[in-house]
């Protein structure tokens, strides 16, 4: 072979890599239920020594806004919304609703960028149709739940069970939930192709009631160290540190980690009598603190080191991942058109940087026109 094609083939080649190796690998994790003062860095009482370190060799994520229970907060993630512009319930069980069909979700704008997108756990926006399936709206694999709580050692709901590997039931059902979840992420990773974007949304249902969790790790807490709810409550906790642990070792070991970027951030505020959300006012369903601002942080080697071991007061809201997200795979954040709210997420990557700390946004919209008796306003 002529040596100049040689070298054009070659160099082709390595464009080709490089190109694909400047997106970014995305990962987020969501912990239902999270208190804000339920890791050992606030609460020593609390083994998570994963969440842990990654707070500590990462940046402190300490302004980041959701709203005040699970689905919405959700939906502002996929969608990119303010929750009244997304919606502000918690689908029931009967609910013919789910989040608006006509949003593009923040899975089918990355997969256009190329990217191979997972989902594992929770779903809890919309099931009554196929077309709302979490395969449907731009996940290449799904696993997991689509309600918004069950038991975890059985995944039942009343007299059903909800468990689904993307278009069927998983038949998996009967073991500790997070340990299914664990298993899937393991397989997903260990196929995933370092040279290929990948994004995986990891909305856990720990530390989500039912309270519950295997005696390995309920043994390591005390009997006596506290209350039997909140001994359990804190082995969930343990549960979810050790499953967001192995997704970090398991993206070392695929050598992806160092163009990662990890968010860790629960859903709403602890719930009350079981969660703590000191020292903030409030708990989950309410729109005090203790119920909107998130215990959250960043990590990955995309995180400049002059960041690192830092905490930022930049203020954020969930729904400001999408833009943020798109914009670092080199996608238009934007999703106009007929039937649906524009994106009011804003970019929030120079407070990542700390390029710069302030929010974007004018006001943080953490809900509008919300009525207790009627709270299905919204898309």
């Amino acid at each position: 072979m002529d040596s100049a094609l040689i070298y054009l083939v070659i160099s082709q080649i390595i464009i080709g890599t490089t190109s694909a190796l400047t997106k970014p690998h995305i990962v987020f994790v969501l912990v239902d239920d999270w208190g804000y003062a339920d890791v050992s860095f606030r609460n020593p009482a609390i083994l998570s020594p994963n969440f842990h370190k990654l707070a500590e060799t990462g940046l402190l994520l300490d302004r980041h806004y959701v709203f005040k229970y699970c689905s919405p907060s959700r939906a502002s993630f996929l969608t990119g919304r303010w929750p009244h512009h997304a919606h502000q319930w918690n689908p029931p069980q009967n609910a013919l609703v789910g989040v608006n069909i006509n949003m593009t979700l923040l899975p089918a704008k990355l997969k256009t960028a190329g990217y191979k997108t997972h989902m594992v756990g929770k779903w809890h926006e919309g099931f009554f149709d196929p077309a709302y399936l979490p395969v449907n709206r731009g996940f290449d694999t799904s696993s997991g739940f689509m309600e918004g709580g069950e038991d975890h050692m059985n995944e039942k709901v009343g007299c059903a069970t909800d468990f689904w590997k993307n278009k069927a039931p998983d038949t998996r059902n009967g073991t500790y939930d997070a340990y299914i979840y664990q298993h899937d992420l393991t397989e997903i990773l260990n196929d995933a192709n370092p040279n290929e974007p990948f994004f995986l949304y990891l909305p856990l249902h720990n530390v989500h009631t039912p309270l519950q969790a295997p005696d390995e790790w309920l043994n390591k807490y005390d009997i006596k160290s506290t209350c039997s709810k909140r001994r359990t409550y804190q082995a969930m906790v343990s549960v979810a540190d050790n499953v967001t642990g192995h997704v970090v070792e398991l993206l070392k070991k695929k050598r992806m980690w160092d163009n990662t970027i990890l968010i860790v951030s629960a859903d709403n505020g602890g719930a009350p009598c079981s969660g703590s959300n000191y020292p903030l006012k409030g708990c989950k369903g309410t729109f005090f603190e203790g119920g909107v601002r998130a215990l959250a942080f960043a990590n990955g080697g995309l995180i400049p080191d002059k960041m690192r071991g830092k905490s930022t007061q930049g203020f954020i809201h969930i729904a400001d991942w999408y833009t943020t997200f798109c914009k670092l795979a080199g996608v238009d954040p934007s999703d106009s058109g007929e039937g649906k709210f524009p994106v009011d997420g804003m970019d929030v990557w120079p407070i990542i940087t700390g390029d710069n700390d302030k929010t974007p946004h004018d006001e943080i919209v953490l809900g509008y026109n919300f009525n207790n008796s009627h709270p299905m306003q919204g898309a």
